[in-house]
């Protein structure tokens, strides 16, 4: 098998979720995959070790997607299932992760999972990708961690655009038009994708929304404001209205002040504000009123047909699937 491996496809997925990656690649441990004379067993399992070493179960890697430039260059191995990209695998394709071993970009990732991804799912990946928080393996989703962007809708939309025969590019093109960026956390893209998605999903089919929009308080305002602006969590400039998710960290009393301060502000500035909680998630009545007043405010007019409301239902669970929701 020729070096360095290069990780992909569901592989990638796991390392981009691994706990201790970062740890791994800070290291510059050189774990022997590039040694000459290896068989691809021994390949197999130093590489298997440095995913280990990244926080990622055994039993999810007795067989590892990798990835080569074309068929022809595909191996047989056991315990490998090789792909090819149909090009040239470059330098702009891959990330380093310790000598020998690389893993796909993260928009080569996200073209890749429409392979095996379901379109909510995608879409939802989406959001991961572009936003500034992450969902560790097996963790809940609301033990999300914090950190940059790994890439921008239009740097996937590139990748996309210049693998266009590439399996599972007509659904990613797709899933695109949905997602966001700059998400800061599973929470408001829950809020996002039931805004965005289309009708026939549950979703209110409006995607003139901004995420974590940044809004100045005007200088006549200033002395009603602790702050000089506000980051709007999700914002629909053209109705002037502003929906906020309160999970448990704004449930401290100083947070509530500083919340009910803004949402006085942004009255004043003509700018209406919509709370939204774990519990109008959790109970599917709540979910259903309050997604009905989030309709009437962005003019959306919505069919209450038992289809819809069924298919809002199903879209509700999707979102909280992973969330240590009280029942």
């Amino acid at each position: 098998m020729d070096v360095p491996v290069v990780l992909s496809h569901k592989t990638a997925w796991l390392f981009y979720h691994a706990p201790n990656r970062a740890e791994v690649m800070a290291s510059e441990r050189d774990y022997g995959v590039d040694e000459l004379g290896l068989m691809p067993r021994q390949i197999g399992e130093r590489v298997r070790r440095v995913l280990l070493d990244c926080g990622i179960p055994r039993e999810e890697l007795e067989t590892l997607d990798v990835i080569t430039s074309f068929a022809s260059d595909r191996s047989r191995a056991r315990g490998f299932s090789t792909h090819a990209l149909g090009s040239l695998l470059t330098a702009d394709h891959v990330v380093s992760i310790v000598p020998g071993l690389m893993v796909v970009n993260a928009s080569l990732c996200f073209l890749q999972a429409a392979t095996w991804m379901s379109y909510l799912e995608l879409v939802e990946f989406g959001y991961e990708l572009c936003g500034d928080y992450e969902v560790p393996l097996h963790t809940n989703r609301e033990g999300y961690i914090e950190r940059n962007a790994l890439c921008s809708r239009a740097e996937i939309l590139g990748t996309v655009g210049r693998h266009e025969a590439a399996r599972g590019a007509k659904l990613a093109r797709q899933a695109l038009l949905r997602v966001k960026g700059r998400s800061r956390s599973p929470m408001e893209t829950a809020v996002a994708m039931a805004i965005v998605l289309p009708k026939k999903l549950g979703g209110l089919g409006y995607r003139s929304i901004e995420l974590n929009r940044r809004i100045d308080v005007p200088p006549e305002l200033r002395n009603l404001s602790s702050s000089t602006y506000y980051e709007l969590d999700l914002y629909a400039e053209k109705a002037r209205y502003c929906i906020e998710y309160n999970g448990g960290r704004h449930e401290e009393s100083r947070r509530q002040a500083h919340d009910a301060e803004r949402a006085g502000v942004l009255g004043a500035m003509k700018i209406t504000v919509q709370v939204l909680t774990k519990g109008q998630f959790v109970s599917q009545l709540a979910f259903h009123r309050a997604f009905n007043t989030i309709a009437r405010n962005l003019d959306v007019r919505l069919d209450p047909t038992p289809a819809f409301q069924r298919a809002q239902n199903e879209l509700r669970q999707f979102l909280i699937r992973g969330w240590n929701a009280e029942r």
